[in-house]
């Protein structure tokens, strides 16, 4: 019988024997840097996100960005400080499709501004996504 994805790479991380030898590309940069560039091969196209492109092509996920599997979005999206008042604010032009990256979701801007007021002081930071290089930069450490 033919494994899951999940039960292929439990199989194979607890030494166990498995139907096939699982593959997860690193593709995230790649998928999104062919999508804004609208150069994704013609049998991929349809894919809107990496896990779409992932399914596509029978690769078995692993992925530390998981807010597009469950619908969180990036990390810092729904964090909660009690007694602080934190605050995202977005700036910039946003790129042409929406971009998941490890630590952040650019669908408003292309730079992304956290504040968080603590009862001992302030912090900031600020990350920058460039369509050069698909990726994104922290501009502005905590």
């Amino acid at each position: 019988m033919e494994m899951t994805g999940r039960q292929r790479i439990l199989g194979a991380l607890r030494g166990e024997q498995i139907d096939r030898v699982p593959f997860a590309i690193n593709h995230w940069q790649w998928f999104y840097a062919q999508q804004i560039r609208e150069a994704l091969p013609e049998s991929v196209r349809h894919c809107r996100t990496p896990i779409e492109f992932l399914k596509e092509i029978g690769a078995d996920i692993i992925t530390r960005w998981d807010g597009q599997i469950k619908g969180r979005g990036a990390w810092g999206m729904h964090v909660k400080f009690p007694n602080c008042n934190y605050q995202i604010t977005y700036s910039g032009e946003p790129p042409k499709i929406p971009i998941t990256t490890a630590f952040n979701l650019y669908d408003k801007g292309s730079r992304v501004h956290r504040k968080l007021e603590t009862p001992y002081g302030k912090l900031s930071q600020t990350w920058r996504f460039t369509a050069e290089a698909c990726a994104d930069f922290e501009e502005e450490y905590w």
